[in-house]
C-alpha cells in the first residue's frame, strides 16, 4: 500500500537515519521523485543529517537510541498530520538550539541551518541559481547549490521546481521559525533588489502566496535592538501581507477582496486572497492592463514560472498593485482555477476609501522608507493618511513603530 507522505513527515528524517525497513525506505524515494516538495524535504534532511554527523561529535556519529528509534517509528505508522517527535539527546550539543528538535522541525529548521553551513560539510550539488519574483520570506544565504525554502534574496536553485513549489504548511513552518529565531547578522542577508520597474505588459501575473516573517523581523530589529533593520531584512510585499483586508465575494472556494487607493501620484490596486476549510489549487491572478503598473515588492526579475499556484487552506494573502499614474485604466482582474474563469473590472469593483488599505499602502511606504527607495515626507504623508478617522488598534500600534523608526533616523544623522 502506498504511503501518504506529506514534506514534513517524521519518516523522511528515519529515512536517512537507517530506520526504515527497504520497502518504506522505497516509497520514500518514490514519493521524493514524484513529488517537488517532498524532495525537497528530502535533499533537505539528507543535508542535515550530514550536517549533525560532523557537527555534534568528533566520531560523526548520530545513533537514536531505541525509545528515540521507536518514537520516530510510531509516528510513522500514525495517519495523523503535523507530528513532532521530540528527540532528547544525551550529550551536550556545540549547537544548543538544535536540542530537541523533532523530525518534522528538523525538516524545516534545515533551511535556517544553511544560513550556517555556506561552503561547508553538508553541502550539496544543484542546478545553478537564478533569478526569482517571489520567495516564501527572508532568511541567510543557503550554500551554493542548496534548495533554500527560507532564503530571501533574488536567488534560489531550482531543483525540484524549487521553493515555489513546497507546501504552504511546510513553508508557514520554516517561517514561523525564522520569525522566531535570534536575528541574524545584517552580513548573513542575502542582497535584496529595488523596487521593480513599472510595466505596460498586456497581462502581469501576480504572486499568489507571500511570505510572514519580514515584518517581524523589522519590528525586532527596531524594539530589541533599538536601531533600523539592514535592506536585506525588509521584504516589503511580506510587509504588505501583514496586512489582511475583508473579502467580500467568492470565486470557486477563493474568497477575494479588491480595494483602490487615488494617492501620492500613484493608484494602488489592493488583491486579498483567502482560502476556507479547503486549499484552492491551480490559481493564477492575472493584471491585465494597458497602464504601467508593478507588483509592490522588494524581489528582482520576475519569473511566472516559478510563481505559486495554490494557496493552502486557512491561507490569506494581501498583494498590492501600483500603477504610475492615479488617473490610469486598472483594466481587469483575472483569476483563474483549472478551467475556470472569473474577471472584474477593477475600476467598477474596488472598494474605495477603506481605512485598512490606506494602512497597507502606509505599510509599503514604510517598507520602501527603511531600503532608502522613499524619502521621510512620503513615509510622514502616508502615515498622516492613515490616521485619519478611527484606526484598528494594530494599526495604530504599527504607526508607532513606524513613528519610533523616524526617530531613529533623526538620532542617527
Amino acid at each position: 500500500m502506498m504511503m501518504n507522505i506529506r514534506p514534513d513527515d517524521p519518516r523522511i528524517t528515519a529515512y536517512h537515519l537507517g530506520e526504515l525497513s527497504s520497502e518504506e525506505a522505497r516509497q520514500i524515494e518514490r514519493a521524493g521523485a514524484s513529488d517537488p516538495a517532498v524532495g525537497m524535504a528530502l535533499r533537505e534532511a539528507g543535508v542535515m543529517t550530514g550536517f549533525l554527523k560532523d557537527t555534534l561529535g568528533p566520531e560523526g556519529a548520530v545513533e537514536l537510541r531505541p525509545a528515540q528509534r521507536e518514537a520516530v517509528l510510531r509516528a510513522g505508522r500514525e495517519e495523523t498530520s503535523g507530528k513532532i517527535v521530540e528527540l532528547r539527546s544525551a550529550k551536550r550539543s556545540r549547537l544548543p538550539w538544535l536540542t530537541g528538535l523533532g523530525a518534522a522541525a528538523v525538516v524545516a529548521f534545515t533551511a535556517v541551518l544553511m544560513s550556517r553551513l555556506g561552503d561547508g560539510p553538508g553541502r550539496v550539488e544543484g542546478p545553478t541559481a537564478r533569478e526569482v519574483a517571489l520567495l516564501p520570506q527572508p532568511g541567510p544565504t543557503p550554500g551554493r547549490g542548496v534548495t533554500g525554502a527560507a532564503a530571501g534574496g533574488a536567488h534560489a536553485t531550482t531543483g525540484g521546481g524549487g521553493a515555489s513549489t513546497a507546501s504552504g504548511d511546510f513553508l508557514e513552518s520554516v517561517a514561523r521559525e525564522l520569525s522566531q529565531g535570534p536575528l541574524p547578522e545584517a552580513t548573513e542577508l542575502p542582497a535584496t533588489t529595488n523596487q521593480s520597474s513599472f510595466s505596460n505588459s498586456a497581462v502581469l501575473r501576480l504572486p499568489v502566496a507571500v511570505g510572514t516573517a519580514s515584518p517581524t523581523w523589522v519590528r525586532r530589529w527596531i524594539e530589541e535592538k533599538g536601531e533600523l533593520p539592514p535592506a536585506g531584512a525588509v521584504r516589503v510585499e511580506e510587509m504588505v501581507n501583514s496586512v489582511t483586508l475583508p473579502t467580500d465575494r467568492e470565486v470557486g472556494g477563493l474568497k477575494l477582496g479588491l480595494y483602490r487607493l487615488d494617492w501620492g501620484g500613484s493608484r494602488w490596486i489592493g488583491v486579498q486572497l483567502a482560502t476556507g476549510d479547503e486549499a484552492v489549487d491551480d490559481l493564477k491572478v492575472l493584471s491585465e492592463s494597458r497602464s504601467n503598473r508593478r507588483v509592490v515588492g522588494s524581489f528582482g526579475t520576475r519569473d511566472d514560472d516559478a510563481l505559486e499556484v495554490g494557496l493552502s487552506a486557512g491561507r490569506s494573502t494581501l498583494i498590492l498593485v501600483e500603477f504610475d499614474d492615479e488617473t490610469a485604466d486598472p483594466g481587469q482582474l483575472t483569476v483563474l482555477m483549472g478551467s475556470a474563469m472569473q474577471s472584474f473590472e477593477l475600476a467598477e469593483a474596488c472598494t474605495m476609501g477603506n481605512p485598512g488599505m490606506h494602512h497597507a499602502v502606509a505599510t509599503a511606504v514604510f517598507g520602501r522608507w527603511l531600503r532608502a527607495e522613499a524619502d521621510e515626507d512620503q513615509l510622514r504623508q502616508a502615515l498622516a493618511l492613515a490616521g485619519r478617522g478611527e484606526v484598528d488598534p494594530i494599526h495604530r500600534e504599527d504607526h508607532r513603530l513606524m513613528r519610533r523608526a523616524l526617530e531613529l533616523s533623526v538620532s542617527d544623522d
